[in-house]
């Protein structure tokens, strides 16, 4: 669409999506609403165009309401109080889901997204109540398209139960051979710094700006400006752990360009 929009509130105090005006939402390619108070998805059927939702650091129990969202590419669920996964049979051009930091004890319902219609590709559940290797393996194996998993992040000690089985990482590499990356290790256990999966819009801009001779670079600066947010992040939690910190934008230096990145931490 010529004049679709991106509607982004930050740490608003927005507490009910039905609130939203419909004729924007039907418009908007993009929702950020990080950082608010909202407790139930709901009022988005109008949004039949929305490609990028982020609703992550909210209330959030229950994931509903997406059934009118076809044209969904990515969403962040990230620090919410989720507990299953489920109502996601919808969202056949779902490609990155990010479902860290809840409560999650079951993903029984990413079994609704196996099979070839569906295209979901990178998904993150680290920070969660995750006990079973084998529930894991089970409700993931049939996620065709599934490139890069993570249950366990090594820089801010964000894990799982199941991360303490002895060689779980080879077994869940084993059990899902469509796997490239888990926990941001590829099979030879090197570090990957971006995902799979440039869909989101700040890192598509990002990688359209950059150039393949200098994109070397452009990483390890954009490497360096996450962990220096993740060190920020973890002085300032400590005398407010329970504060949820809002988008961050940062400048990547290239040889032609200033190319924004917004670099999220929750």
């Amino acid at each position: 669409m010529n004049d679709s929009i991106e509607i982004s509130v930050v740490d608003g105090g927005v507490e009910s999506l039905g609130k939203l005006d419909r004729t924007k939402l039907e418009r908007a390619y993009s929702l950020n609403l990080h950082h608010n108070m909202i407790r139930c998805i709901e009022g988005l059927g109008s949004a039949i165009n929305l490609r990028h939702i982020d609703l992550s650091s909210n209330f959030i129990t229950k994931i509903c309401g997406l059934e009118r969202l076809s044209s969904l590419r990515t969403m962040n669920l990230s620090s919410n109080r989720i507990r299953r996964v489920e109502g996601l049979k919808y969202l056949k051009s779902l490609v990155r889901l990010d479902l860290s930091f809840n409560q999650l004890e079951d993903l029984e319902g990413l079994k609704e997204l196996h099979g070839h219609d569906y295209r979901l590709t990178v998904v993150h559940l680290q920070g969660n109540r995750l006990t079973s290797l084998g529930h894991l393996i089970c409700c993931t194996v049939g996620l065709i398209y599934l490139k890069q998993l993570t249950v366990y992040d090594h820089e801010i000690e964000a894990n799982n139960p199941l991360c303490h089985v002895p060689d779980y990482r080879r077994l869940v590499m084993n059990g899902l051979p469509q796997l490239e990356i888990l926990d941001n290790l590829d099979w030879n256990d090197r570090p990957v710094r971006l995902d799979v999966l440039a869909d989101l819009p700040e890192l598509s801009r990002f990688l359209d700006y950059v150039s393949s001779s200098s994109l070397s670079e452009a990483n390890e600066t954009e490497r360096q400006i996450q962990e220096a947010c993740i060190r920020d992040v973890r002085s300032r939690t400590r005398s407010r752990p329970t504060r949820m910190l809002p988008l961050e934008t940062s400048v990547v230096q290239t040889e032609s360009h200033n190319v924004h990145v917004d670099v999220r931490v929750f």
